[in-house]
């Protein structure tokens, strides 16, 4: 990054300018170290660490439960893609056990034991 002297611009005005709004602002370190060290003081406070911990606890139960039912979601998508892979095999074995039904265990002329 080039930095423009103020001999080296055209108006000696936006060279003033230049200096001043970089003098101006606050930089960015100093305003992440306040941030870093209001966190660090309110940290210290009991009600802090008590919402803290609860946020913590209710993070992990909501957690377990979202595995639960996302859980239970893909065993019941499993099962509906079985029972549909499964479905014509059973057709199948209906109208199968349905003819073997029909047929008679014993022989056309043959005569019944007494």
């Amino acid at each position: 990054m080039e930095i423009a002297g103020s001999t080296q611009l055209e108006d000696p005005k936006k060279a003033r300018e230049l200096i001043t709004s970089r003098k101006s602002g606050i930089a960015v370190w100093k305003i992440c170290a306040a941030v870093a060290v209001a966190v660090a003081i309110v940290s210290q406070f009991y009600y802090f660490r008590e919402l803290a911990a609860a946020l913590l606890i209710f993070t992990i139960i909501f957690l377990m439960f979202a595995a639960i039912v996302g859980a239970i979601y893909l065993v019941g998508r499993a099962s509906q893609k079985g029972f549909s892979i499964a479905e014509p095999a059973a057709r199948r074995g209906l109208v199968l056990a349905e003819a073997v039904s029909r047929k008679t265990f014993h022989r056309p002329r043959s005569a019944p034991v007494q």
